[in-house]
């Protein structure tokens, strides 16, 4: 009978919990690790500079603050909302050398990071300690020296700046103007500091931090956060990785590669690359060679090799614009469109419509592979593409969801999931069976975009966080901005081993999903 009841029992918790949807329910900074949730966001502009033990503090627009370690010469993860902070706007940052704690004051009041703990919580006084300053002795030794060997902690002028030479394509003209290779006029606004080497920090309105050793004249550029985007996609290439999304109306934007190894960060800007549809990428894919970015205005293709670009516009038979999905399968390129399937060898400038007229002027959402064969996610419902056939056919769904929307597929270990308007649903193909998820409508009535596996756990990128469904325990659980994301739109997950990368609206959250001993 004992054994009898706690069956029933195990049965009941289980069942219960695959109807509720979980949030956060502790304290984040004690059921995470400080570098569980890291968001890289825009962060050109630079709004304040100060100088820690250990660290160069740069606060910035939207990016939170970045920092750089003077004794290992390497850049930190930067410190945004997914370390506490309230906002990602920072107005100031002042370290307080006496508590060793660093101040920043955003939109949202000041913020205090406790460096032991590796969080921001709110500072209940508001107060900012003073920065600090070098003395009088030390600032009239520099002046009298007439050298560019300034005292730690010094604020320069522009009069006490030199004329500065800066790397090819780059023009400085004095007092705070800066050229870059398209003309463009960016400036050196008046938050600069001199470090305990002598070093000189400067901020820029648009190219991020410049930087100018202890008494030289070269002006270096620091470029290190994606540009004015909000992400939709990334590629993870064995050298770096590729990041594209929506411009957020300011320069530079546009698709960005990180090459993590070497910490340099590019921009690749479609108005003054002509071989560049949009800026307005949505998915990203590529092989050893080439890299494929889906935009609205076309495909675009990055050559590895030779460095070249290339658009593939309707010339090449590409009869749609906005280009929803990519999906590369037995060395071709399936392309998502919203009037159709079409596929291309990437090295070729043909791109084929497939001869099935059955989704002609179609709009196909996601792509998925199934084995050898391909699933479409349309708002007709679920298809399947044969290459060996060249046929669609529809799939026969027999779960609770209505049969038209899905927005969202994915197969993995043979399983198929699916995701819409009206919830989720999942099939077995060994076994048949059909589950249906249909309370997620009505706890979340969320819109889904991406649906991504590890092992036993699910997740899908939605409107309202990122959903996670333990298929062991029969378990939800939702991560909001409470716990790490950057923003609650996630566009796009993308697996790296313990890692999730997560494309959100305000930047791109890297979330280490697995860590011993944590438990939901």
């Amino acid at each position: 009978m004992k054994i009898l009841l706690a069956f029933f029992v195990a049965g009941f918790v289980s069942l219960a919990d695959a109807q509720i949807v979980h949030t956060l329910s502790a304290d984040r900074f004690t059921h995470y690790q400080p570098d569980d949730w890291v968001t890289y966001a825009p962060a050109s502009e630079i709004t304040s500079i100060d100088i820690g033990d250990e660290y160069v503090y740069f606060g910035t627009r939207n990016g939170g603050i970045l920092r750089y370690q003077f004794y290992d010469k390497i850049w930190d993860y930067p410190l945004t909302t997914s370390n506490g902070l309230r906002s990602n706007h920072i107005l100031k940052v002042v370290y307080d050398p006496d508590s060793h704690r660093l101040f920043a004051r955003t939109e949202k009041g000041v913020d205090v990071y406790r460096t032991g703990f590796g969080y921001f919580e709110s500072n209940i006084s508001s107060d900012m300690p003073k920065q600090q300053i070098p003395s009088p002795e030390e600032i009239q030794a520099f002046r009298s020296s007439r050298s560019f060997r300034y005292p730690e902690f010094y604020r320069p002028d522009n009069s006490e700046l030199p004329d500065f030479f800066m790397p090819r394509g780059y023009l400085f003209r004095a007092p705070d103007e800066i050229l870059d290779p398209y003309n463009r006029i960016f400036h050196i606004t008046g938050e600069r500091i001199a470090d305990k080497f002598g070093n000189l920090w400067l901020a820029t309105d648009g190219l991020g931090v410049v930087y100018s050793e202890a008494g030289s004249w070269n002006l270096t550029l620091n470029v290190h956060s994606i540009p004015n985007i909000a992400p939709q996609d990334v590629f993870l290439d064995k050298k770096g990785v590729w990041i594209g999304g929506r411009p957020l109306g300011r320069e530079p934007c546009g698709i960005t590669f990180w090459n993590d190894s070497l910490e340099i960060w590019r921009y690749y800007e479609a108005r003054y690359l002509s071989d560049i549809n949009s800026d307005n990428v949505f998915c990203i894919t590529g092989t050893r060679r080439y890299v494929f970015f889906g935009t609205d205005m076309g495909l675009t293709r990055y050559d590895k090799k030779n460095k070249t670009w290339d658009a593939l516009l309707s010339f090449n038979r590409l009869r749609s614009a906005q280009i929803n999905d990519l999906k590369i399968i037995h060395n071709r390129l399936y392309i998502a469109t919203d009037r159709g399937l079409y596929w291309m060898f990437p090295s070729s400038s043909n791109i084929e419509h497939i001869a099935d007229n059955t989704l002609n002027n179609t709009a196909i959402h996601k792509l998925a592979a199934l084995d050898s064969k391909l699933l479409l996610s349309t708002p007709y419902g679920l298809y399947t593409y044969n290459p060996d056939t060249g046929r669609f056919t529809l799939f026969e769904t027999r779960s609770a969801l209505p049969d038209f929307n899905f927005t969202a597929v994915a197969a993995a270990n043979g399983n198929i999931w699916l995701a819409g308007n009206e919830g989720v649903a999942h099939f077995n193909p060994k076994t048949q069976d059909w589950m249906s998820f249909t309370q997620l409508h009505f706890q979340l009535d969320a819109e889904y975009y991406d649906i991504a596996q590890t092992g036993n756990t699910i997740w899908f990128a939605t409107s309202k966080g990122l959903l996670k469904y333990d298929s062991k325990r029969f378990f939800w659980y939702r991560y909001t901005t409470r716990d790490g994301l950057a923003s609650n739109r996630v566009f796009h997950i993308d697996v790296s081993g313990d890692y999730l990368w997560l494309s959100t609206a305000g930047g791109v959250t890297v979330f280490r999903w697995y860590s011993e001993g944590r438990v939901e």
